[in-house]
């Protein structure tokens, strides 16, 4: 089954202050928008501030000048400063590479896995998942 997963690589920097209610965020750089308008992986991002915490779905990217104007499915749950940002992720549709998960255990409390996941295209909405 699908699920999204945050990327955590860094190069999404918010240029300006976003306001509740409205359907749109603006990057620094011309460079989110060539790599988010040929991607069919990077459709989605998430923004963590304070007093925020929210996925977004990208409807179409515009370079304005320096940087790129992101136009969102969704309004913005609340105001979001560029001070208050912990971080800002790509987020990815993915999947398990296998779907059996081996566990080796290092004592009867410690267990170690590993886990590879497969990038799928995010190409519109599926059930049960956002």
């Amino acid at each position: 089954r699908p699920f999204y997963i945050d990327t955590l690589l860094d190069g999404l920097e918010l240029a300006e202050d976003i306001e509740a209610g409205t359907r749109r965020a603006v990057f620094v750089g011309t460079e989110v928008q060539a790599g988010y308008e040929s991607s069919t992986a990077y459709r989605r991002f998430r923004v963590r501030a304070r007093g925020v915490d929210q996925i977004q779905h990208i409807t179409a990217l515009q370079v304005q000048g320096d940087n790129t104007v992101v136009e969102l499915a969704d309004p913005w749950d609340g105001d979001v400063a560029r001070g208050e940002v912990y971080y800002v992720s790509a987020i990815s549709l993915s999947r398990f590479e296998v779907d059996l998960l081996t566990i080796r255990w290092a004592s009867s409390q410690v267990g170690e896995a590993r886990v590879v996941t497969r990038v799928l295209p995010d190409v519109g909405k599926i059930d049960g998942i956002m």
